[in-house]
């Protein structure tokens, strides 16, 4: 399985990139995206989820949120045996007639 982002620079807040001794890191956190029943979705254009900008601890927890700075979406890689790529695709989600419950 491969993922395939997209980031829009310039929401980048660079207050909150982190100085290391190599350089300066974002750090990004992938949001899935999931319908009202928490399975997983695509949005109206494809994509499995967002990317958001990390922010400290003590902001997160004042109730800030990092910014959206971009989207991702999953792929099966072209390259894999198909018995293997049959592996990596989701689940979907059960419809009441495939559920087996009995109410």
């Amino acid at each position: 399985m491969s993922i395939e982002a997209s980031i829009d620079v310039t929401k980048i807040e660079k207050k909150f990139l982190i100085e290391g001794k190599k350089g300066k890191y974002l750090s990004i956190r992938l949001k899935a995206k999931k319908d009202e029943e928490g399975h997983p979705t695509k949005d109206q254009y494809g994509n499995d989820g967002m990317i958001v900008q990390v922010i400290p601890k003590n902001l997160r927890e004042e109730g800030l949120r990092g910014p959206i700075v971009g989207n991702y979406k999953e792929y099966i890689d072209d390259y894999l045996a198909p018995a293997r790529a049959a592996a990596f695709k989701k689940p979907e989600a059960p419809t009441p007639e495939d559920d087996d419950l009995p109410f």
